[in-house]
């Protein structure tokens, strides 16, 4: 009966391994919310002030802490994947694959262009207005930087925890469109308790979960939704300098302001996340990704997929840099038959073209009219 509860014939059941998982962030939460709790303590900034006024060092501490949360979660989840699952690291999502800095630069550059496409059209329509430069040259490269570490951490933080280990898990354990869902729904409530979050920031918050839900099942892969991820943030709090849940921070690059607008439209203290412009965007950039041609897998991420998350034995990949086969499972053998296909007539039609299958092991050797066994120069036996 325990064997029933606990595994079934792939191992572990999906439920105990999100379990483990969820105890491994825990203990990630720990040291990090100690270490930045004495952090903001010594400031002498325990909490944050009203929405869109929070105190610096609160501001930076809570967007560094993600990026040195993914720091502690991420190992400790490749050790439940490596000893309890029996699988590479590189399956997780994050694997350094023939399309990893494509996806990764198109991530980046989609993220600055929805999020400009949003405040270009508030700002279109008389509800924003974006002044600025605020620092010079030297100063916002400076800035510029510092938020972009900041939200890389973020975006590595966020994908991985709600996209990365628990989708895979949910779609091996119960399917894609549970998983989806039920991924969606908690990126959304934990982004409920944010302050000056409006309903329909929270309505956004779903969008742009699904959106990256159907980036990742798509590549089979983070690294699209980590660029866009952290370049939507950036260019939020940097480009723009617009609130982001409730939150404006110091450095912006230009200086966005509402003009007048029902809060549905501007999107109050939420900022552009919270304008229905946002929401529409961000639907029509879903639908998009589901059915855009150029994004699709690369054979690594695909086989990897289909091995440690469907459970899927795929047939050989191979990689398109150097053509030599992956090596998905070390401890297999190749086969020996192969298949060669040849045209038997080649003034016919191509229904001529006959598939073949022999095996290139060498046959055992039969005995002569003698009784004995030919044998090569050598000694060996030769085959007959």
């Amino acid at each position: 009966m325990s064997q029933d509860i606990f595994r079934n014939g792939r191992g572990l059941r999906a439920g105990w391994r999100i379990l483990l998982w969820f105890c491994a962030l825990l203990v990630s939460c720990i040291p990090v919310g100690v270490f930045f709790g004495i952090a903001m303590a010594l400031s002498g900034e325990l909490s944050f002030a009203s929405p869109g006024h929070a105190p610096k060092m609160a501001t930076w501490v809570t967007l560094s802490a993600e990026g040195t949360l993914f720091a502690f979660l991420f190992p400790l989840t490749a050790l439940i994947a490596v000893f309890i699952e029996k699988r590479p690291t590189r399956s997780l999502g994050l694997a350094f694959h023939s399309r990893w800095i494509r996806e990764f630069g198109a991530g980046l550059l989609s993220g600055t262009l929805l999020l400009s496409l949003v405040v270009l059209i508030l700002r279109a329509v008389g509800v924003y207005q974006v002044s600025g430069p605020q620092e010079g040259i030297g100063g916002a490269a400076l800035w510029g930087i510092l938020f972009g570490a900041t939200f890389l951490g973020v975006g590595f933080f966020e994908e991985f925890m709600f996209r990365g280990y628990l989708l895979q898990t949910l779609v091996g354990g119960c399917g894609v469109p549970a998983a989806f869902i039920i991924t969606c729904l908690f990126f959304g409530l934990v982004h409920v308790p944010n302050h000056g979050e409006t309903f329909v920031g929270i309505l956004n918050v779903f969008a742009a979960g699904a959106m990256l839900a159907v980036i990742v099942l798509r590549t089979r892969s983070l690294w699209l939704a980590v660029g866009l991820h952290a370049t939507w943030d950036w260019s939020q709090n940097f480009l723009y300098g617009t609130p982001d849940s409730g939150i404006v921070t110091p450095g912006g690059l230009f200086h966005t302001t509402v003009s007048h607008g029902p809060g549905w439209l501007s999107g109050a203290s939420d900022g552009p996340e919270g304008s229905v412009v946002a929401l529409v965007i961000l639907i029509a950039a879903t639908l998009y990704f589901s059915r855009c041609r150029w994004l699709v897998p690369s054979l690594e991420s695909k086989a990897l997929w289909d091995r440690y998350v469907l459970r899927i034995e795929p047939g050989p990949v191979f990689d398109p840099r150097t053509s030599l086969e992956f090596d998905l499972d070390p401890v297999s053998t190749p086969s020996t038959a192969q298949r060669v296909e040849f045209d038997l007539d080649p003034v016919s039609t191509p229904s001529a073209i006959q598939t073949l299958e022999f095996d290139l092991a060498p046959a055992p050797a039969s005995p002569d009219s003698n009784g004995e066994v030919p044998r090569e120069d050598n000694g060996k036996e030769r085959p007959a």
